[in-house]
């Protein structure tokens, strides 16, 4: 069968088209320059090689969140909050400057709202340390899931 005899016998039927598709988070937290992380593949990754532990909810924190746009309250009230949380992926500073949450942002806003709920219906008290399940990564583990900028595809 020749190309034509192909296009003729697959007229009208629909092009599949296989593209790929990343979930990049970019900061400038995590260096002196902007950073591009894979948090698909390092999702993938962190689940298999590193035991989740228990990170303390930062009341500063879930404000700046807020506050700074990289949180909303409809995400949060209307998906997050009625989801089951994953785990969030925080990446550790090379230069011990902090940490930065690659993902998970919203879930760890919805954790302390909860949180906050479960202290105002007395389930929790005051004192008791607020916390979400997360995964740290160290710059030796985040590393290898950095994007170079130039195979980013532009949006527009």
């Amino acid at each position: 069968m020749n190309r034509q005899e192909r296009r003729k016998a697959n007229r009208g039927k629909p092009k599949v088209l296989a593209t790929i598709r990343r979930e990049i988070f970019t900061t400038t937290n995590l260096g002196d320059k902007e950073v591009h992380l894979d948090v698909g593949r390092m999702r993938e990754w962190a689940e298999k090689h590193i035991e989740p532990q228990k990170m303390q909810i930062v009341a500063e924190h879930v404000k700046w969140l807020v506050e700074g746009g990289t949180v909303t309250q409809d995400r949060v009230m209307g998906y997050t909050i009625n989801q089951i949380p994953k785990p969030i992926l925080v990446c550790e500073h090379p230069e011990g400057l902090g940490d930065e949450i690659v993902d998970g942002n919203h879930t760890y806003v919805a954790m302390a709202l909860s949180w906050a709920q479960a202290v105002q219906v007395g389930l929790a008290a005051p004192s008791d340390t607020p916390f979400v399940v997360g995964y740290g990564l160290t710059p030796e583990q985040w590393r290898p899931f950095v994007v170079p900028a130039s195979q980013l595809r532009k949006r527009g």
